[in-house]
């Protein structure tokens, strides 16, 4: 089962959102309006909050990230594969062509079926990035 994670969004007028969880506070730029927006489209009200369909693991890696992107290449596949989702889910534009490239450079052979989850989702990008950093990832894979 997924576990979900409410975190309320204020708006403040200078266009930062504060995340404010149990445990912790964090200011992202209003990129984030593209997701409140896809889920007050959904459920036709208009809130300044939302729920996540994330774990609190996983919104706490993505916190993590958006504070200092080196802690990505520190993660295993599955947790940034998580980030990486996440980041696409809240339409973080300015994480996520980033965020699949440092996939694609750390990719190993093991990690085929996250390779082929992102060629199903951005085929012409994360195509690209293989082919300028990794053309070896193209032999793992078993199309």
């Amino acid at each position: 089962s997924i576990d979900t994670f409410v975190m309320t969004i204020r708006l403040p007028r200078n266009k930062i959102y504060r995340i404010q969880t149990n445990e912790n506070s964090f200011e992202l730029f209003s990129e984030y309006d593209g997701a409140k927006g896809r889920y007050e489209n959904s459920t036709e009200t208009t809130t300044d909050t939302f729920d996540l369909p994330f774990s609190k693991e996983k919104i706490e890696g993505m916190m993590a990230v958006a504070n200092d992107g080196r802690v990505f290449f520190n993660m295993s596949t599955e947790q940034k594969m998580n980030v990486f989702r996440m980041s696409r889910y809240c339409i973080f534009s300015h994480l996520n062509k980033d965020l699949l490239k440092m996939i694609v450079l750390t990719a190993e052979e093991k990690d085929n079926e996250s390779i082929l989850e992102l060629l199903t989702k951005d085929f012409e990008e994360v195509c690209k990035l293989i082919l300028r950093y990794r053309s070896d990832l193209f032999f793992f894979q078993t199309f």
